[in-house]
């Protein structure tokens, strides 16, 4: 996927994460990201 596009659909996410926390009147606004492949997801959970 382009970086453009990626770079869309994390606004999007955002956007959807912090009207979610709005509505259920949260004061933590949860992180969201957009991960491109498996690689990056292991980075995630499995940082040493």
């Amino acid at each position: 996927m382009g970086s453009k596009k990626l770079s869309k659909k994390q606004q999007r996410l955002e956007k959807i994460t912090q009207e979610a926390a709005e509505q259920s009147q949260r004061s933590f606004l949860p992180n969201v990201t957009l991960l491109a492949n498996e690689k990056d997801l292991s980075s995630v959970f499995f940082t040493v």
